[in-house]
């Protein structure tokens, strides 16, 4: 993990939460002041270096983009509802 707070966080997603060694990507976030909010920025890389074929890894990218967009929306909503719990 690497924090470089408040701008930038990055940590390993690992394939098996139970297992340090496992195969993992790297998420990484970037926080930017604009105006009157902020743009964050979410990446996870390392899908190509996963074990298994070309479509498991590509399953894998797909189910995790969708993943990523269902969370930043709902983080979204809560920022923008005004609820600080």
């Amino acid at each position: 993990m690497k924090l470089d707070e408040p701008r930038y966080a990055a940590f390993r997603w690992l394939a098996d939460a139970s297992d340090p060694d496992s195969e993992s990507t790297l998420v990484e976030f970037w926080i930017a002041d604009s105006g009157s909010g902020v743009i964050l920025k979410v990446v996870e890389s390392g899908f190509a270096a996963l074990s298994g074929s070309d479509a498991d890894r590509r399953a894998k990218f797909d189910g995790n983009t969708e993943g990523w967009k269902i969370e930043l929306e709902l983080a979204r909503t809560h920022l923008t509802s005004g609820s600080r719990a």
